[in-house]
């Protein structure tokens, strides 16, 4: 995101899940370019044309919604207190780790 706020042009190496989060015709995924060792990425990069379709493009394509992550980190913080009483801690090296 901060490339595109900046104004320039995001590449990534993502899954190809991305377009779940994120206006696919808005980055260039890497992954997309494997099977020919970027040879046709490399060239589309360098044509004019290629490149300002990228400049109409919104990053993201609707609203973003984190009500599933919200209800995520509640579980985690639920399961947690339900068993915070059966903690174990074991010494690996200089670091204490926690096993619930």
């Amino acid at each position: 995101m901060d490339s595109f706020d900046s104004g320039c042009l995001p590449v990534t190496w993502a899954h190809q899940n991305i377009e779940h989060d994120f206006n696919t015709r808005s980055v260039v995924n890497l992954n997309n370019h494997v099977i020919d060792n970027f040879s046709e990425i490399c060239e589309k990069l360098k044509d004019d044309l290629f490149l300002n379709k990228f400049t109409t493009e919104p990053l993201l394509l609707s609203d973003p919604d984190i009500n599933l992550e919200i209800k995520f980190a509640k579980s985690i913080l639920n399961n947690f207190t339900a068993h915070k009483l059966n903690l174990k801690f074991f010494r690996f090296s200089s670091y204490q780790l926690v096993c619930i």
